[in-house]
């Protein structure tokens, strides 16, 4: 048997009996607890409203009480466990979150994170921030306002916008509730707090008020805290880029002195060795007559080594140029089947020392190119001189020479150890080396490589190399011709 207790015109509560006997009430039994009701009503009705006016006060001195824990902190870490205390005696949850807007990148940033009744002060959330498009936040940021969301709503964006938390560890705990409101301080939201708790329905039109209530006693100190905050991470910024500044004039400098160094003791070299190879090329033109066959042997061995060191000069001097951004391509028109004649007349030295053959084939007629003769020429001595190194003595070196209106392509393939099949690109690193006991026996600096790549590229072409069918590698390389190599 139920009656209402009403006063002032409302129900204010209701009056019930029970008893296991189905029909023990009647309607003389009604009417004596509508009276007995009517008695009580007035008493009832005074004693919620004071209940109700003393919860309001003790909601109030407890607000006042988390402004002013957070007014008085120095961050929101230092008092983040006894606020969390505070704000459970008000509203129960699961988790909290501080969501931290940056409106100029457009993203959130989650801090002081509290989960499943454990909190925790890292800033290093796994991802720490996340895109303010389509997410609550952006909707309490827009509308100003606080939201009350269920997981059984049927309001299609509170379904699709997902929660700034990562997920609880475990399976799934099933329906969530969640409130979120805006921090707004001055004319700008810099923040949401969030409230979550398992099950539906769990939070009421009163927590969100009291949400909102506590987002405004807070605000003021949390916009301070994210002010002071971002003026120590810009402060840290400008330091970076300062020391970055200084470490990149520095190393400028050290690099100009080392390019400097480099081009003063390249052309010192280059002097008394002009005079070495000159006077060699004689001594062999004259060889057949003036000198025996073991003095003649030991001349092309200067000569040889000569031209290797004269080699290595020259691509020292390259790097040089190369790193103080004075590199040049110098386009003419020329044959370039000439220009491969050179250089295996050049290399012929080289070839005879290791009892090695070249074979030259050209698939297609060799019309005269645009580009640079000496850098072009230059790379495929490269090509030419690795290509030997590497290649066992007595072996075949083939070059293969395509072209069309487009492009040129050269490949130049050889029978040696190879190259690894992981990360063929790091052959044209500057200084770099394959590490194998092959490598280590074959003297080189690391540097040839990556000059005939970047005068491929200047020349708007591409270079590689891969592993050749049957043992071997083949280097390859194509420029664009005629019209097209006007870059």
């Amino acid at each position: 048997l139920a009656v209402p207790l009403i006063w002032g015109g409302q129900v204010v509560a209701v009056l019930g009996v029970r008893h296991h006997d189905p029909m023990k009430y009647d309607d003389a039994d009604q009417a004596r607890v509508e009276r007995v009701a009517a008695q009580i009503a007035g008493p009832v009705a005074g004693a919620l409203l004071r209940e109700r006016d003393e919860a309001l006060v003790r909601e109030r001195v407890m607000l006042t009480g988390i402004g002013e824990l957070m007014g008085g902190a120095p961050d929101l870490g230092s008092v983040f466990e006894e606020f969390t205390k505070q704000i459970l005696k008000l509203v129960p949850f699961n988790e909290m979150a501080f969501l931290e807007i940056d409106h100029d990148r457009q993203v959130v940033k989650r801090e002081h994170i509290f989960q499943d009744k454990r909190a925790s002060r890292s800033r290093r959330l796994d991802p720490s921030e996340f895109s303010l498009a389509g997410t609550w936040v952006e909707k309490v940021s827009t509308s100003r306002q606080g939201l009350l969301r269920h997981s059984g709503s049927s309001e299609k964006t509170d379904k699709e916008l997902p929660s700034p938390l990562p997920p609880a560890p475990g399976p799934n705990a099933g329906p969530r509730s969640g409130v979120m409101v805006p921090l707004i301080w001055g004319d700008e939201v810099t923040a949401a707090f969030w409230l979550k708790r398992d099950g539906e329905n769990m939070f009421t039109e009163h927590d969100l008020a009291l949400a909102e209530r506590i987002a405004a006693q807070i605000a003021g100190p949390v916009a301070g805290w994210t002010a002071r905050q971002r003026e120590v991470e810009l402060a840290e910024e400008r330091r970076k880029r300062e020391a970055a500044e200084l470490r990149a004039e520095a190393l400028a400098e050290i690099s100009e002195t080392k390019s400097n160094f480099v081009s003063a003791v390249s052309h010192e070299l280059r002097t008394p060795l002009t005079s070495i190879i000159a006077f060699a090329d004689i001594l062999n033109r004259r060889g057949d007559k003036e000198l025996d066959e073991r003095p003649l042997q030991q001349v092309k061995v200067i000569q040889r080594n000569a031209r290797r060191l004269e080699g290595l000069i020259n691509e020292l001097l390259d790097l040089s140029t190369m790193e103080s951004g004075q590199f040049e391509i110098v386009r003419s028109t020329f044959d370039f089947a000439s220009m491969i004649a050179e250089s295996l007349e050049s290399s012929e030295l080289q070839f005879e020392a290791l009892s090695q053959t070249v074979k030259l084939k050209m698939v297609t007629e060799v019309l005269p190119i645009n580009g640079d003769r000496e850098r072009l020429l230059q790379v495929v001595s490269i090509l030419l001189n690795n290509a030997s190194k590497y290649s066992p003595n007595g072996t075949e070196i083939e070059i293969e020479i395509t072209a069309d209106e487009e492009a040129l392509t050269v490949e130049v393939r050889d029978r040696g150890p190879g190259i690894p099949d992981d990360r063929p690109e790091e052959l044209f690193e500057m200084f770099h080396r394959a590490d194998d006991e092959l490598t280590r026996r074959v003297p080189g600096t690391g540097i040839g490589l990556h000059i005939a790549k970047r005068i491929i590229d200047e020349h708007g072409g591409e270079i590689t190399i891969a592993p050749r069918e049957g043992g071997g590698a083949t280097a390859r390389f194509w420029i664009p011709t005629g019209v097209n190599a006007q870059v």
